[in-house]
């Protein structure tokens, strides 16, 4: 037993060793503290839908302000509970977010219905944004490819080291692992997102031949009618599917592009332009790259170039059989899908946003395709006040189906994942089929409405009558 900051008392919820009748006592005490204290039963039993699970809600990092609503709920039955917007976990609005169409936008201008890219590489809509947000802690997050991002305190990240995988933690903490990391190998790192995944195209030349083209320098040839403008690869290309993507690469790599001994991939071209390009082409395909400035000295006069380096086990970015020869996918080389952080370090505070994304993992691309995350607790109190108070009606209120079904289906797999002793071995009386509602084994009932669920939205709440209303 440990007790935290606010003398909420943290059980190691073990079943003790002991006879059938204490073990009974033991389990009708446990069930009332947490009936009468909803953060017991948060901290104690509630495993996190966003961890698969894997992870509890951890007392030392969840915010006074989430723990004082969580107490309001408890303590004023009958009130309309306002929670600040404030609460968001934000990003800095300069944030560069990518698009499935290989358009870039920024957290800041950002709006509801917007669609972006998930950590999955698949499209994802925005179904939240905060309004901006001031005077929060901030961090710049750093990473080993050299790209940072400034996040509050508060942001959630998803991360790996050492043993532990897919762990969420925020951003003040990973500074302190950061800090206190004892050799390399616990430096916590981001896996990649996986590759873009978008339709064929129909372009007009073929993605290799382009490759091929653009690298021998000279982009602004007027044989193939490209328009003569800042950007060296067309923005519709970087839309195309996973293969012609892929091409794409192949034709650069294949013309002016090599594979060191130890596999190791490199590009190296003296525009800066075409190169942060070609990164930004690998980060679509998952691949993470490191960008280093040359000086050729035997060249004129010690002219700049600009080099790519990267490695893939997971697929060839050469056509030429020599150059594939050396890439040999045999070689492991994971550490190229490893956003590792090199640092936190704090920052004057800037204008931040949170947004919430359609998907069921909320995770979203950021920066240079970075995955970050967003969750919530309602589910948890929704599901503490289902269980606790039998025969009590839930009602969730959505504009969106997806958000609608994401918020019940955490609901089910919260109570889900409760002791036995608790919601008994069989929680749901209904079939696992039906997704707009559950009813308990105690007669509770959580239902969710969204748009479609109703002639119209202006009915959406019409002739309820429920005591526990949650509006998202």
């Amino acid at each position: 037993m440990s007790q935290d900051q606010t003398g909420i008392v943290i059980s190691s919820t073990q079943t003790p060793s002991m006879n059938s009748k204490d073990l009974a006592e033991w389990r009708a005490k446990e069930w009332y503290k947490c009936r009468n204290n909803p953060l017991y039963y948060i901290f104690n039993y509630v495993y996190i839908p966003e961890t698969g699970g894997r992870l509890k809600y951890d007392p030392d990092k969840m915010h006074n302000k989430i723990r004082r609503v969580v107490r309001s709920i408890y303590h004023f039955h009958k009130c309309v509970l306002m929670a600040s917007r404030q609460l968001g976990k934000a990003l800095a609005l300069d944030t560069p977010i990518p698009q499935p169409d290989g358009q870039w936008t920024t957290m800041g201008e950002l709006k509801v219905g917007d669609v972006i890219l998930g950590a999955d590489g698949k499209p994802a809509t925005v179904i939240f944004a905060t309004d901006v947000m001031n005077n929060h802690n901030c961090y710049k997050v750093n990473f080993d490819c050299h790209d940072s991002i400034i996040a509050d305190e508060e942001h959630l990240w998803k991360i790996n080291w050492g043993s532990h995988k897919n762990h969420v933690t925020t951003t003040k903490h990973i500074k302190e692992m950061v800090e206190n990391k004892s050799d390399k190998f616990d430096q916590p790192y981001i896996d990649s997102c996986k590759p873009i995944q978008n339709s064929k195209k129909i372009f007009p030349i073929d993605p290799y031949y382009l490759g091929l083209w653009l690298s021998d320098g000279e982009s602004n040839v007027a044989r193939l009618n490209l328009s003569n403008n800042s950007d060296y690869i067309p923005r519709q290309y970087f839309a195309g599917s996973f293969d012609q993507r892929l091409d794409l690469l192949k034709g650069l790599m294949d013309s002016n592009g090599i594979c060191s001994a130890d596999g190791v991939c490199e590009f190296c071209q003296n525009s800066i332009i075409l190169v942060r390009q070609i990164r930004e082409l690998l980060i679509t395909l998952g691949i993470k790259s490191r960008l280093t400035v040359k000086i050729d000295i035997k060249g004129h006069d010690g002219e700049e170039y600009y080099s790519l380096k990267f490695y893939t086990p997971k697929f060839y970015v050469f056509n030429s059989d020599q150059k594939r020869k050396q890439q040999d996918l045999h070689r492991n080389h994971s550490n190229g899908y490893k956003h590792f952080i090199t640092s936190v370090e704090p920052v004057e505070s800037v204008p931040v946003r949170c947004i919430q994304v359609d998907n069921t993992d909320h995770m979203f691309l950021c920066g240079e395709m970075i995955p970050t995350h967003n969750t919530t607790i309602a589910a948890a109190l929704l599901a503490w006040a289902t269980i606790f108070y039998p025969g009590i009606k839930a009602v969730i209120l959505n504009m969106k189906k997806n958000a609608a079904l994401n918020n019940i289906n955490a609901v089910k797999f919260i109570i889900s994942n409760c002791p036995v002793w608790m919601v008994t071995d069989k929680p749901f009386k209904q079939k696992g089929d039906i997704k707009t509602y559950c009813d308990l084994f105690n007669d509770s009932r959580v239902e969710v409405f969204y748009p479609s669920t109703v002639h119209s939205p202006s009915t959406l709440a019409r002739s309820l009558t429920v005591p526990i209303l949650y509006i998202d």
